[in-house]
């Protein structure tokens, strides 16, 4: 995540679904894996928050508070933390160390920052880890949400699409998933050009139906549960 990315359309889904597990009972920390700004036209989706009659019935509060913000010149993810609109939610805001021995203290910390969560939620800029890694700081390694699960924490990461068909990626992404970490289920929340893999825990379940059944009733076609 980098903070030139706040208030895109992909945050508005992001933060709808962070809001529907912390409605559902979620105990959520927040792990941005931030990275800095690059100077590139990435997170300028936001011409969505000149239409409200499109997309603000999706979730009215966040809608009108990421409206008021898109003139702001410093975008910035402190805005949404501190806005009360993700309840509870623990942030591990520090930027992802390139270094292997730092990258291992910051994890460190995250299992020390969501002790009292039982959903850890990571936002790498791409995504899982990939054969061809080349900015170590843009992924979350497979080993890292293994031990993250066998931990004992249900875990929902963002992973941008690539370009190939959604149809066969997405079964194979949650089967890779589910064999990394021997979890029984697995979910996957698809929209636009990005989907959010969460690897549930048994106890979560009945928060992730919930999360289901409300997403599924309120957006449609622009959010859909696989």
């Amino acid at each position: 995540m980098k903070n030139q990315y706040f208030g895109d359309l992909n945050d508005y889904r992001k933060y709808a679904l962070l809001r529907g597990f912390v409605r559902a009972g979620g105990q959520v920390t927040v792990c941005w894996m931030l990275t800095t700004d690059d100077g590139r036209s990435d997170g300028n989706r936001v011409k969505y928050l000149n239409l409200p009659r499109r997309w603000k019935k999706y979730d009215a509060a966040l809608f009108e508070f990421l409206a008021a913000q898109r003139h702001c010149a410093n975008r910035n993810l402190a805005v949404i933390e501190s806005s009360g609109l993700l309840g509870d939610c623990v942030f591990h805001s520090a930027v992802v160390p390139p270094e292997e021995e730092h990258r291992a203290a910051y994890f460190r910390d995250l299992t020390s920052r969501s002790r009292s969560s039982n959903l850890v939620f990571l936002d790498p800029d791409n995504g899982f880890e990939v054969a061809s890694l080349k900015d170590s700081t843009k992924y979350l390694y497979w080993n890292e949400v293994r031990d993250l699960y066998s931990s004992g924490k249900s875990v929902l990461v963002y992973q941008h699409l690539p370009r190939v068909k959604r149809t066969t990626y997405i079964p194979q992404l949650l089967d890779q998933a589910k064999k990394v970490t021997r979890a029984r289920e697995a979910y996957a929340y698809l929209g636009g050009f990005s989907v959010f893999v969460l690897l549930p825990q048994g106890r979560l379940l009945p928060v992730v139906e919930q999360v289901n059944s409300e997403i599924q009733a309120t957006w449609g076609s622009k959010f859909t549960v696989w």
